[in-house]
């Protein structure tokens, strides 16, 4: 981010490099804070990136898959931690237990 400093370019530059290419950049001027909503502006900003970044898409759909699936191991553990033996382990270990005698 950069302050513009020149009498009339007075505002705030906005720029993202990747390596010495500037690969987007935005201005904003006073009179646009009149126009425009700030959250609006960085909804877009991040809805491009995500379009720009190439693969992002498919990582962030692995990525939320592999959440869920972290998370349904969690509750399982979870699950087990509060009762390490389940009901059917119960009964068929009795069961075992009666013919080994």
């Amino acid at each position: 981010m950069e302050s513009l400093e020149r009498e009339r370019d007075l505002g705030l530059n906005f720029r993202h490099h990747e390596g010495s290419k500037i690969v987007y950049s935005l201005l904003l001027y006073p009179d646009d804070f009149n126009k425009i909503d700030i959250n609006d502006v960085l909804l877009e900003i991040n809805e491009k990136a995500i379009k720009e970044i190439e693969g992002l898409e498919e990582i962030l759909i692995e990525f939320n898959s592999l959440s869920k699936r972290l998370d349904d191991l969690i509750k399982l553990t979870a699950k087990r931690t509060r009762d390490p033996h389940t009901f059917i382990e119960t009964v068929v270990g009795a069961i075992v237990d009666i013919f080994r005698i």
